[in-house]
């Protein structure tokens, strides 16, 4: 019997896709719209230019974890088949530095634009990342044994914290 797509793309947990795709619009637009600061440059006010660092920062977490994950980097929470288990460079740290990079950059967005409403956007984005990280955990652990070790080491979004 023939898989469709639709039965292969909730296997993989699309699902938890289609749900991101309004959480990161959300995250982008909102400290937008409700924002004080109608100037986004120059930055004069020092939560702006602490935004401005934690957006870069955010990014380059971003992108290191999309350079370490390579041909394994999916949307999906479920991975992919025959993909290693990363525990260097940035996996070193966190258990999900994309995540983390994602809900940096979003938190520094919002107060870059000094937007309250954006904050409260995040924290909301975060419950759903932590939601979608420990789906995609579970899946880790029945395809790579060694997680569970893995996960006693390295905490999920901050280090030495959480």
């Amino acid at each position: 019997m023939k898989t469709g797509w639709w039965q292969t793309f909730r296997a993989r947990g699309g699902g938890w896709v289609l749900v991101q795709l309004p959480v990161l619009l959300a995250l982008i637009v909102t400290p937008l719209k409700t924002g004080a600061a109608l100037v986004l440059w120059p930055a004069t006010h020092p939560l702006q230019i602490a935004g401005m660092l934690a957006v870069l920062v955010g990014i380059g977490l971003g992108l290191a974890s999309a350079l370490t994950l390579r041909r394994a980097l999916t949307p999906f929470p479920r991975p992919l088949a025959g993909a290693p288990l990363k525990q260097s460079g940035v996996y070193a740290w966190v258990r999900h530095p994309m995540y983390a990079g994602v809900l940096l950059a979003a938190l520094g967005w919002s107060a870059w634009c000094l937007s309250t409403a954006g904050v409260l956007v995040t924290l909301g984005a975060a419950v759903f990342f932590d939601r979608k990280a420990s789906r995609e955990e579970a899946w880790l652990t029945a395809h790579h044994p060694e997680y569970r070790a893995y996960c006693k080491r390295v905490k999920k979004f901050l280090p030495g914290i959480y």
